[in-house]
C-alpha cells in the first residue's frame, strides 16, 4: 500500500516516515465531512483521505488542517462500495480518482475521526531490513 501513496505524500526534509491508521466513528463520517464542505456526495465516493500541514511556524499555528481527500466518479464506477470495488477488479486493480484538498479547524477533527494512530522511523529506515520492537512494560 505505502508505494502507492508514495508520490502523494511527503514533507520537505523526510525526516521520518510510516504507517498511519485511522478509525472513523462510522462509515460515513469522512463521507460527511465532505458534504459539510461542499463536495457532491452523489457525484463521488471517498476512496481514501489525508491530513496535512506546511508552516514553518510548527503544527497548529494556523488553527487548521489540510484534509485531502481522494474521490472515485460514481458515474463512472458505480454508487456504492461494492460496485466500486468490482469495478477496479475487473480494470486489474486500477483507479482513477480526483483529489481535492479543503482546511478545516483542527477542533472539528474529532467530529469526524475517532482515533488514530502512526508510527515513524527517522533516515536509518534506509538501512534497515527489520526493527525488533519491545514494548517497555
Amino acid at each position: 500500500m505505502e508505494e502507492l501513496l508514495d508520490e502523494h505524500v511527503g514533507t520537505q526534509y523526510h525526516d521520518y516516515k510510516g504507517t498511519i491508521e485511522i478509525d472513523a466513528h462510522s462509515g460515513t463520517d469522512i463521507f460527511k465531512l465532505c458534504e459539510d464542505n461542499g463536495i457532491d456526495m452523489e457525484k463521488f465516493f471517498v476512496v481514501g483521505f489525508g491530513l496535512s500541514e506546511f508552516t514553518i511556524q510548527g503544527v497548529g499555528q494556523q488553527d487548521q488542517v489540510g484534509f485531502k481527500v481522494l474521490l472515485a466518479d460514481r458515474e463512472k464506477y458505480g454508487q456504492t462500495f461494492d460496485d466500486i470495488e468490482q469495478e477496479v477488479i475487473s480494470n486489474a486493480g486500477i483507479i482513477s480518482v480526483t483529489s481535492r484538498t479543503i482546511y478545516i479547524p483542527y477542533s472539528t477533527l474529532g467530529k469526524y475521526i475517532k482515533r488514530f494512530d502512526f508510527l515513524a522511523i527517522n533516515h536509518m529506515r534506509d538501512r534497515l531490513t527489520t526493527i525488533e520492537i519491545e514494548d517497555e512494560e
